[in-house]
């Protein structure tokens, strides 16, 4: 479960931006059948895996425009992100299952890499890191905790929230 809690690192910097994101689990779900879909069509799995990330930057690209350009409220953009990505994601894969994948692959994130560490830990650990750093130390995030708490103070001190927004919803 460790790519949830993946998630749910980055979808707290858009709830501490006062914002919701109910889309996650659809956004990874159309990256997974992505990726499934591309290793069908015989496309390398790294370039899948890149095709696969992309698909997850271009869907939060896509609610973060209706969100932070557009204005309309993140419940409503990725509530319905969820259904219309779920819904991709199942033109792709359709009921079957695809199966097949290398070795390394199905391996990737529950063999230890480092000790008894698995890649998938390795990147939580180094993300949350990070995702301290840049709450604690960087102006990036006190403008995140600026816009939670009022978006109009924000804008007017000159932080550019539709450009604070849009990021969140990418990442």
């Amino acid at each position: 479960s460790i790519e949830k809690i993946i998630l749910a690192l980055v979808l707290t910097l858009v709830i501490i931006n006062a914002e919701i994101d109910l889309s996650v689990a659809s956004v990874m779900a159309l990256a997974a059948a992505t990726l499934a879909f591309t290793f069908e069509k015989g496309i390398p799995v790294p370039l899948g895996i890149v095709m696969a990330l992309a698909v997850g930057v271009a869907c939060g690209a896509f609610n973060g425009f209706w969100i932070a350009r557009v204005g309309l409220p993140s419940l409503a953009v990725t509530l319905a992100g969820l259904i219309g990505f779920r819904g991709i994601a199942r033109i792709l894969v359709e009921d079957r299952s695809i199966s097949g994948f290398p070795e390394w692959f199905n391996r990737l994130g529950q063999q230890p890499l480092v000790g008894p560490l698995p890649l998938s830990l390795i990147i939580f650990f180094v993300m949350l890191a990070i995702t301290l750093v840049l709450l604690q130390s960087s102006a990036f995030g006190r403008y995140i905790y600026v816009i939670g708490n009022s978006k109009d103070v924000a804008r007017y001190s000159g932080v550019k929230v539709v450009r604070v927004k849009f990021l969140l919803f990418v990442a």
